[in-house]
């Protein structure tokens, strides 16, 4: 038996009761949550799902807004000794519905606005149905009144406390569990120790912003768990908006923030800002969930000045795994190396000891296995050794990610992996992203194709882009397709969609479809704003990303504008975008249905 993990961070509700917890904003209001306020908030919580009767380890489905509530209800559920199951509310309804059949939850708490997963919640079977709305089911408003009663405090130490859902590599989602003893592991690490040299100001709270969702372990694990147990103040930095974000690091005097390689692209981006701005209390920026280019990490160092830039490598199902020592210097494109508790193998296709090959990790720390698909956890979960897939080189005991085995493809007897490719492509001036793939060919096995997305105002071609991969690297990297888009299809945070990538270019034509005429494109890219938003009535001039708009759903929009005919910037239309720039961008006025 052991402590249950969410009453690990009480000893700073006990020692700073009034210490800022959160700083979140919503619709313009600030709302700050102190140590105290969010202990008592996640008791009551506990209490009123521990009066339903429900058995210990059930699952509950936690599906709203990211904000202090989220937390509450987490934390809330785990302190009832049930397993909080997160799903973003991004989902369609389609994957929500096979994800709610799959996991078997007996209760839910999700937004209650007619979002993917509210309507999937909605006409389940889940017997027990709260609402942040209220419009339908019962209020969450009424677990935040449950009158406190002593709950036991005692766990047994594999007892499941949280599951993150992660697409991996088929769309579908799977289910990573994580027990009370992560939380007691996590514990180990709260001294900052393998994070920032100097994790915040003497004699101040440190304060870290959460700028990726808290429906991954990046936002969660890696974030609020984290920073809980340190007694730090998180600033909830809501919808991704670059400008935003970075005022914010600036007001709050964040320390500390982590992105994804995507986010970090548009932040530089916002080069007044970054200019104009005070970020000198700024000592470590994380760049995790997906690999990042050297050219990005380079731009990174040069727009933050003397802040620290780590590359960082963790798993859903092993979060930490690799970082930064105490006292040493990270190299800039090296993602560290294995963290105190974690032995770490990197093994050739002949099962030997290598400088290069496939990393294999050993932890206390890894994941009970992918729940939902026994596949992946007989392929992956070894002797007590996780299979990462991931291939890396290792110089002077630092780890350097090399590509994924998934995507790697055989040209000619060559060996290639796309994030070479995609680093080379990156490195061209007029390439803000790239995503390679291996393309069927009957002479060679497989050729490199790509799509690729151009900064604004760029005029590189396809064929500059051929000739500059062509005077980088060896003959069997260089591209014999290469696509123009205006964003690259993503699956999961920071991950390219290289399944859909792969499918177009195989396709054989280009991104950009046969553009419909007159009022028909007009009126299916309203309806196209109305579905993505879910909205009923329109304003054209509302901004994007005050119509409730997110990063996922700006690349979802462009990638339907992309298949209407009607080409977007991504970046451009993710600060400014708004329904009157779309219908301009296909030369159309009016606004049907509005």
């Amino acid at each position: 038996m052991q402590t249950n993990g969410a009453l690990l961070f009480r000893e700073h509700v006990v020692a700073t009761p009034d210490r800022i917890a959160f700083i979140a904003e919503s619709d313009g209001t600030e709302t700050r949550v102190t140590y105290a306020e969010f202990d008592e908030a996640v008791h009551r919580v506990a209490a009123g799902l521990s009066a339903l009767g429900l058995a210990p380890a059930d699952r509950v489905l936690i599906s709203t807004r990211p904000g202090p509530g989220l937390l509450q209800a987490v934390y809330g559920t785990i302190r009832a000794g049930l397993t909080a199951v997160l799903c973003d509310p991004a989902l369609p309804r389609p994957t929500a519905e096979a994800y709610l059949a799959d996991v078997g939850c007996v209760a839910a708490i999700v937004e209650g606005v007619g979002s993917g997963v509210d309507d999937a919640v909605a006409d389940s079977a889940v017997p027990h149905r709260f609402t942040v709305s209220g419009r339908w089911g019962r209020p969450f408003a009424e677990l935040l009144r449950a009158e406190p009663v002593a709950l036991p405090e005692q766990v047994p130490p594999r007892h499941p406390a949280v599951a993150f859902s992660t697409s991996g590599s088929t769309g579908r989602p799977k289910m990573i569990i994580k027990t009370h003893e992560h939380f007691h592991l996590l514990s180990r690490y709260r001294s900052g120790a393998y994070t920032a040299s100097s994790p915040g100001e003497p004699g101040t709270p440190t304060r870290y912003l959460v700028a990726t969702s808290l429906y991954h372990t990046g936002g969660m694990n890696a974030g609020v768990m984290l920073g809980l147990l340190r007694g730090w103040t998180g600033v909830l930095a809501g919808a991704f908006h670059p400008a935003h974000v970075l005022r914010q690091l600036a007001r709050h005097r964040c320390s500390t923030v982590l992105f994804t390689p995507s986010q970090a692209a548009v932040l530089l981006r916002e080069v007044a800002l970054l200019r104009d701005l005070d970020l000198r209390h700024l000592r470590s920026v994380r760049v995790a969930s997906g690999p990042s280019t050297p050219e990005l990490l380079q731009r990174l160092r040069s727009a933050f000045g003397g802040t620290e830039i780590l590359n960082v490598y963790a798993l859903t199902e092993c979060a930490p795994c690799l970082g930064q020592p105490p006292g040493e210097q990270q190299p800039l494109e090296s993602c560290g190396r294995p963290w105190v508790g974690v032995t770490a193998r990197v093994l050739d296709d002949a099962g030997r000891d290598s400088a290069e090959g496939e990393l294999w990790l050993r932890s206390d720390l890894i994941s009970e296995g992918t729940i939902l698909d026994p596949v992946t956890t007989r392929e992956r979960y070894l002797d007590g050794w996780l299979r990462t897939k991931d291939i890396f080189r290792v110089v002077d005991g630092w780890y350097f990610f090399v590509g994924r085995i998934d995507d790697m493809f055989v040209c000619g007897g060559e060996n290639v992996f796309p994030l070479q490719v995609e680093q080379i492509l990156v490195a061209h001036p007029d390439v803000l992203d790239a995503c390679v793939v291996g393309l069927p060919d009957p002479a060679l096995g497989a050729v490199a194709g790509a799509h690729v997305v151009l900064r604004p105002g760029a005029t590189a071609s396809a064929v500059d882009l051929v000739d500059h991969v062509r005077r980088h690297a060896p003959v069997h990297c260089v591209p014999h397709r290469i696509e123009l888009v205006p964003a690259i299809a993503t699956l999961g945070p920071g991950k390219a969609d290289r399944r859909t990538v792969r499918s177009a270019l195989e396709g054989g034509g280009t991104v950009t479809r046969q553009r419909a005429d007159g009022d028909d494109v007009r009126a299916r890219i309203v309806e196209t704003w109305k579905s993505v938003l879910d909205l009923d009535t329109v304003d054209p001039d509302v901004p994007f990303l005050e119509s409730g708009g997110t990063s996922q759903l700006a690349v979802e929009i462009v990638t339907r504008m992309n298949a209407l005919g009607v080409p977007v910037d991504l970046g451009e239309f993710f600060v400014d975008g708004s329904l009157r720039q779309l219908l301009d961008s296909a030369d159309a006025d009016p606004v049907p249905g509005g």
